[in-house]
């Protein structure tokens, strides 16, 4: 793992970066954390268009992708897509099988359209559980924002 850095360190390089091109941005990842970082993608229109850039900065980016199982036929076809187009191997994060089981036993496969304590149920086990274990073996990630 990469050194943890300060605060001020971390604010002086932020004013840097700031108005800086993705490019450069990117450009300063892959030299500072090399393979320990990797974009998490949603693969949204923001998110493919920051992975060609981070693609051309580096042809070797890694890739990652949360699989609720709960995505549109549409999501899996441009996986299948993205992963020819770049020769980048996806690597993908499911949450733990077991424990959607039990949710889907326990409340039904759509209770999360009743209420936001709901939602937050499921996205932890569907989503923040399994980010979590993407996250944890990298010094960096990057993501785009809508």
């Amino acid at each position: 793992m990469t050194q943890q850095l300060s605060n001020s360190e971390l604010s002086d390089i932020n004013g840097k970066l700031e108005s800086s091109p993705t490019e450069d941005i990117l450009e300063r990842v892959d030299k500072t954390f090399g393979n320990t970082a990797a974009q998490m993608s949603s693969f949204g229109l923001e998110d493919q268009a920051l992975f060609h850039i981070y693609w051309t900065v580096n042809s070797k980016a890694r890739l990652m992708t949360l699989d609720t199982l709960r995505l549109p036929t549409e999501t899996y076809s441009l996986f299948d897509q993205t992963k020819l187009r770049y020769g980048v191997d996806v690597e993908f994060f499911y949450p733990n099988m077991d424990t959607v089981a039990q949710m889907v036993k326990e409340k039904g496969n759509n209770f999360f359209y009743m209420g936001r304590e709901n939602r937050e149920f499921c996205c932890g086990v569907r989503k923040v559980e399994p980010l979590g274990r993407a996250l944890s073996g990298l010094d960096a990630w990057v993501t785009g924002l809508r």
